[in-house]
């Protein structure tokens, strides 16, 4: 199985660094042959996850009613994102769209976002999402460890809660 862990966000715009925090955590703990990236932009992203089974992004979610901390896992081979989200340049939704045309998307993506409120200017995440951070990276090493590679067809985003 072909995996990447993508780490999306800006580590100086506060909770929205949860990604490359949770990809930090990771470090030492994955088979070396499996790809960990902060990606600087859209293009990045098609690159990292370029020809995989799966690919697991982790990334900030901003929300009408947060509850900071809460993370919430989706499997889908059919993901459509809402675009930029807080301070970095990273479009999910685009990234697949760009991936599926040339024909090298990932076969499943697995999202886990946190959520998160302050991503005003500066470095440090806040307490609750900090606290999620040892929690995405046990969930995505789990995932990595189940191998579950979809069969083809289409398939349904199947949203959970991590605890």
């Amino acid at each position: 199985m072909r995996a990447a862990v993508i780490g999306i966000g800006n580590e100086f715009r506060r909770d929205d660094g949860v990604g490359p925090a949770v990809v930090r955590a990771l470090s030492g703990r994955l088979a070396a042959e499996i790809p960990v990236c902060i990606p600087a932009d859209t293009v990045d992203l098609v690159t990292a996850w370029s020809g995989t089974d799966i690919a697991i992004v982790v990334d900030l979610l901003q929300c009408a009613r947060p509850r900071p901390g809460r993370v919430r896992r989706v499997a889908t081979d059919g993901f459509a994102g809402a675009g930029e989200v807080g301070g970095h340049r990273v479009d999910v939704a685009a990234a697949l769209a760009l991936s599926r045309v040339l024909g090298t998307a990932p076969r499943r993506l697995v999202t886990f976002t946190v959520e998160g409120t302050d991503v005003r200017s500066g470095v440090g995440l806040s307490t609750p999402v900090r606290r999620a951070v040892p929690r995405v990276a046990a969930a995505v090493e789990a995932e990595l460890v189940s191998g579950s590679v979809p069969r083809p067809g289409p398939s349904r985003p199947t949203g959970r809660r991590v605890r």
